[in-house]
């Protein structure tokens, strides 16, 4: 900057902190000034924006008064185009009361989300355009965006004309996902029998109802079981094919019409679905949609508590479970493709759900299910708090890495006690559900800390990391033992843990075999261990065709065989990138 650029540099501190030579800004002022309030003295005017926005502030409340009168007036018989346009009068009303405040405006049965960046820049820009979506669609319309009830539904009837097998795979999906209540609106089950007796409902609702079907399909473990052979016959299409089919409707339903132009919460629960059947989604698609998702999400102002805008409970409460299912797949996708995740915990400030019988249902085993959902999602919070940290441009210090590990810890510690895995007895527990919940539990708590410890357990003073990843991996090897025990039984949740569950043993299994080696033990129990879990996981379908899985493979057994980590293991390790493109190398000492 040039000495006369500096001259012309507006002063914004006041009178009183130039003289200390504190540093201040009018615009983030120091703690002397927040106490002197409007006593602070500044020698340069405020700019006419500003000034706008100030006036504006002034007469908020008037503005917003008759807004939410307009938005209370019956709608305009017509179609759904018709009903898209505001009143010009209403709309510049609208675009003065969003120049300074943060907030949903709720007009003609539309939602918008409003940010006050233009408030906290001080300048309205005309590329900070207002984005604009429905909260919700009745169906009531007998078009949708152009297109007609009639060829809407003969396009469903295409992709599902039986109806006996669509109902067997819609009610299957409500016993199948374990994170149905934070998905699924209470009253979507009424939606359904509505839909099928009055054929009308909106193109979002209807790619969604496709994400149900293709999960229930994909959450059979076997192509060969008599009731996926009956559905698979009275549709006329094979497994794979009609889930791609389906994966592809969801598509063409949410660009139907340009309906991502007037998206509502609908089309963000539409592709939190799509990205439940990540098994047929390639990578590209999987990081496209989420980005669409976390879009959209703010954009509808799910980011935001819902306490502070005018919604009904029980759309509050959707509202909290659905920006936390986003969240949870932010993460997830971040850390698959090794990128940064798109949410920041510190731009959102909307709650945690809490347990609401209205969509968890009463009885002891809906408030278990509440238990799991609570813990599942704060030690999935924990990961995205690792990986944000171990991922970032600069490395962290261990003294973060400490801190994450008491943070998971403490998630882990939050959990409801019959959630812990302390002993193999609580692995012989009866129900496959609870011990599915426990395998979760365990397996995404230790998979954090073999994330957070094993690029430090080659360091000769991190003992904290040697310690804590040799008792993660030996807990994940202990725990997926169990779950191959009684595979069969367990086969209906089975498609949940999607690769995170089977990968976690993986990594722990060699890491172990890494230990036993280096440390030369002649311990035959522990051997023993590494060869049960090698033969285990080499069973696992999940692993077919993977690379990585198999590269795996070889070198546990070339340790087992030769007991030591010869100088060829070590540089076949330092090439193996792991299973989510993030590149840990287990050998290698930290820089």
């Amino acid at each position: 900057m040039t000495s006369q650029n500096n001259k012309r540099r507006p002063i914004l501190s006041c009178k009183s902190c130039r003289l200390r030579k504190s540093k201040c800004d009018r615009g983030i002022p120091c703690s002397n000034c927040r106490m002197r309030g409007n006593a602070c003295i500044y020698e340069e005017g405020i700019s006419f924006e500003a000034l706008d926005i100030q006036n504006g502030l002034t007469t908020q409340s008037s503005k917003t008064t008759k807004i939410r009168s307009l938005s209370s007036s019956p709608r305009k018989s017509g179609t759904v185009e018709q009903a898209e346009f505001c009143p010009n009068d209403a709309q510049e009303l609208a675009n003065d009361a969003i120049r300074s405040l943060g907030d949903l405006t709720f007009l003609n049965g539309q939602c918008k989300y409003h940010g006050n960046k233009s408030a906290v820049a001080k300048h309205i820009r005309p590329e900070l355009q207002i984005l604009s979506a429905p909260v919700s669609r009745t169906g009531n319309e007998d078009q949708w965006f152009g297109i007609t009830l009639e060829r809407l539904n003969e396009f469903v009837d295409s992709i599902l004309p039986v109806r006996g097998a669509v109902d067997l795979l819609f009610a299957r999906y409500f016993i199948i996902n374990p994170l149905i209540t934070q998905l699924i609106r209470p009253q979507f089950q009424q939606e359904y029998e509505t839909y099928w007796a009055t054929r009308r409902a909106s193109s979002h609702w209807i790619a969604s109802l496709f994400g149900i079907i293709c999960v229930s399909l994909r959450s059979y473990p076997n192509d060969d079981i008599p009731e996926l052979v009956s559905i698979i016959t009275s549709l006329g299409s094979s497994r794979v094919n009609l889930r791609r089919r389906l994966q592809d409707a969801i598509r063409y339903c949410l660009f139907l019409g340009g309906g991502l132009d007037n998206y509502d919460l609908d089309a963000v629960l539409a592709l939190l679905l799509y990205q439940l059947n990540s098994d047929i989604i390639s990578s590209s698609q999987l990081w496209f949609s989420n980005g669409c998702i976390v879009s959209m999400s703010q954009t509808l102002g799910l980011h935001r508590d819902p306490s502070m805008f005018p919604v009904s409970q029980i759309e509050a409460e959707w509202r909290r479970r659905l920006w936390m299912q986003v969240r949870l797949w932010d993460i997830t996708n971040a850390w698959h493709e090794g990128l940064p995740t798109h949410i920041n915990e510190f731009d959102t400030d909307t709650r945690f759900p809490t347990y609401d019988p209205l969509f968890d249902g009463e009885g002891e085993s809906n408030v278990r299910r509440f238990q799991w959902m609570e813990a599942f999602n704060t030690i999935f919070l924990m990961w995205g708090r690792t990986h944000q940290n171990l991922f970032a441009l600069i490395p962290p210090s261990y003294t973060i890495i400490k801190k994450l590990d008491e943070d998971a810890n403490k998630a882990y510690e939050m959990a409801s006690p019959w959630l812990h895995i302390t002993s193999d007895q609580d692995l012989l527990i009866s129900d496959p559900l609870i011990l599915w919940q426990q395998i979760t539990i365990e397996m995404a708590w230790n998979r954090a800390l073999l994330s957070l410890h094993l690029p430090y357990t080659s360091s000769t003073s991190t003992h904290l990391s040697k310690r804590r990843a040799l008792e993660a991996s030996r807990r994940s090897v202990r725990t997926f033992l169990a779950f191959y025990r009684r595979r069969d039984e367990l086969g209906l949740f089975r498609w949940f843990g999607q690769m995170w569950i089977f990968t976690t043993p993986l990594i722990g299994t060699l890491y172990l075999a890494v230990k036993l080696a280096t440390d030369a033990s002649r311990n035959p129990q522990a051997w023993q261990m590494v060869s049960d879990s090698l033969t285990a996981l080499r069973g696992c379908p999940e692993f077919l065709n993977t690379p990585q899985a198999s590269a795996a493979f070889e070198t546990i057994e070339q340790i087992q065989t030769l007991r030591e980590v010869s100088r060829e293991i070590t540089n076949a390790l330092d090439a193996y990138g792991g299973f989510e493109s993030i590149n840990w190398n287990l050998l290698k000492k930290p820089s």
